[in-house]
């Protein structure tokens, strides 16, 4: 297949003299308009504009000027037509520029093309549109996510803290995709029993626990996304603490809202919280009334979307609220500091008033939402009683049908299955469900052997069932052993009441 030759082009650095690089490019603008060259594109990284010829033997050429630290690169091509040029004309297209740009650089006004550019850059594209910024790899996109630089220090950090915690955590033994929850709760997952029974650091150690790497992704995705682009326009202290607080806020939504204990973690509830941040200050006067409705209307799109969508059960929804709204009180708070004219000391004093805040909120916890034990406790003797009912019910079943010759085998089979064996599946489920309430340590370890005992019935049940259904006495050792370590256990239970005089 046949390859077009490359079109001509030639590239001139030329230093920046004593001006900025935002002051430089509406200096370049200038030269443009001076040569009455035509605009094609203008952004934070550069312009573009086209030399027409000026007669029928030149060629027409793009000029391109970007923005390096201390010069611009100014470029000629030859646009794709039939009188393409040669590279000498290009680099005489690129010398007439820098001359015109050195020759108003010595006397421009730096102040007035300060201002000018300040009024410019609130039209300027994005840099995923921008024709002027290259393009990332998938690879590069990805590394780029972890590499510190100017106006991007604390979100990469954050980013690589949360990675390597997951990392850990696989090669200690968690699962890579669905980690078991009593994992989670060993490397410091949110649980209420424990958060409230002292161990308080929970509160900010599950903001950085991912359940699996699909979770894992989805919120270093969103962190790296609102995380940038707010470090740049807050700065990184003020992002880092809106993190950790909104985290710390949203833990302990979580931990009053969930009265029965589920094992909350995920870095989400700290980014609703920088979101709830960025909605707090894009209402102040920070952001010019003509473009904060349409910013109001997308943020708060987005964020009813999510909320809606942490509908989806096992999503913790109070921590993403908790967080939300912990992050916008930060993000007024934080307003005064941002304010044309603060002095250097407020931003100290608003995050040293935010911290003691936030202190008072943990303390009031710890010591208020323990009351909900009460309620466990209530709940942990019905369910007992409850218990204690269907074994007796069980048990004097069975007396019956030892005793009684009139029971037919059908309406025997039928007890066997509904006040036996189902009585005992049930017995187990309740047992699981009183294991989830906040209670002393002692009573999740009574209520261990009685699910362990619970399982012994349920299988001697089974058996038994299946004995009279086959009219057979195979079964009668395995019942035998069933019974005689559900005994065992009860005699345990007994010397764990004896112990705690109970």
């Amino acid at each position: 297949m046949a390859r077009s030759p490359a079109l001509p082009s030639y590239t001139l650095p030329v230093p920046l003299g004593p001006l900025t690089p935002e002051q430089a490019l509406m200096l370049a603008l200038d030269v443009a308009q001076g040569l009455r060259w035509p605009l094609r594109h203008l952004s934070a990284a550069g312009l573009v504009v086209q030399r027409n010829p000026a007669s029928a033997t030149e060629p027409p050429a793009l000029v391109t000027v970007r923005l390096a630290a201390d010069e611009l690169l100014v470029n000629s091509s030859a646009v794709p037509k039939e009188l393409a040029g040669t590279r000498a004309q290009q680099q005489a297209y690129a010398g007439e520029f820098a001359r015109a740009y050195q020759g108003l650089a010595a006397v421009a006004d730096a102040a007035e093309l300060q201002r000018r550019y300040e009024q410019a850059r609130a039209d300027f594209p994005p840099p995923d549109k921008d024709v002027l910024v290259p393009r990332p790899t998938a690879a590069q996109s990805v590394l780029d996510a972890f590499r510190p630089r100017r106006g991007y220090v604390v979100t990469p950090v954050l980013i690589s803290l949360n990675v390597l915690i997951y990392l850990l955590m696989v090669a200690n033994g968690a699962g890579p995709l669905l980690p078991d929850p009593d994992i989670m709760v060993r490397w410091g997952a949110n649980v209420r029993p424990l958060t409230l029974g002292g161990e308080w650091w929970r509160l900010l150690t599950a903001c950085f626990l991912h359940f699996g790497a699909l979770h894992l992704l989805l919120n270093m995705f969103a962190l790296r996304n609102i995380g940038e682009e707010l470090e740049q326009g807050i700065g990184s202290v003020r992002l880092l603490a809106g993190y950790l607080l909104a985290g710390l806020g949203a833990s302990l939504v979580s931990l009053w809202w969930h009265e029965q204990p589920v094992v909350s973690a995920g870095a989400s509830g700290a980014i609703f919280g920088l979101f709830g941040l960025l909605l707090a200050l894009i209402t102040t006067t920070l952001v010019d009334a003509k473009v904060r409705k349409p910013l109001l209307a997308s943020l708060g799109s987005f964020i009813g979307y999510n909320l809606l969508f942490g509908l989806v059960p096992g999503i913790d929804n109070a921590a993403h609220i908790g967080g939300l709204l912990t992050g916008m009180v930060v993000g007024y708070a934080l307003f005064l500091t941002l304010r044309r004219g603060a002095p250097k000391w407020m931003l100290p004093l608003v995050l040293g008033l935010l911290g003691l805040g936030m202190a008072g909120a943990i303390a009031g916890a710890l010591r208020l939402l323990p009351r909900a034990a009460d309620r466990a406790a209530t709940a942990y003797e019905a369910g007992l009683t409850e218990f204690q009912r269907r074994e007796q019910r069980a048990e004097q079943l069975l007396a019956t049908l030892r005793q009684s010759t009139t029971i037919s085998r059908e309406e025997a089979l039928r007890r066997l299955q509904t006040e036996g064996l189902d009585g005992w599946r049930q017995n187990l489920q309740l047992v699981q469900r009183l294991d989830s309430l906040e209670l002393p340590t002692a009573e999740h370890q009574r209520l261990l052997l009685l699910r362990q005992y619970s399982r012994y019935q349920v299988r001697r049940f089974r058996l038994l069932h299946r004995a009279l259904a086959e009219n057979s006495s195979a079964y009668s050792d395995s019942v035998r052993v069933y019974q005689q370590q559900a005994e065992r256990l009860v005699d345990a239970l007994n010397k764990m009441d004896a112990a705690s005089g109970q």
